[in-house]
């Protein structure tokens, strides 16, 4: 169960950081010259904000269950 919650986070983590770079770049193009290196930035926060809060939701979720079960 541990290296499917790892997997799990690590591609929560990877699609958010991909859409928030997408959409920040996207959305800054107009107004910034280096749009990119903005997005990229953004897209890494939110990229490892996601993947820490699915690894500890995932976490919770065992304990939880573990707990109910034993």
């Amino acid at each position: 169960m541990r290296v499917r919650s790892v997997l799990v986070s690590l591609l929560a983590g990877v699609v958010v950081f991909i859409l928030g770079t997408v959409l920040v770049t996207e959305a800054l193009g107009p107004y910034v010259w280096p749009s990119l290196m903005v997005g990229l930035v953004a897209g890494a926060v939110v990229g490892a904000l996601a993947a820490a809060l699915v690894w500890h939701r995932g976490r919770d979720g065992t304990a939880r269950s573990g707990e109910a079960n034993g």
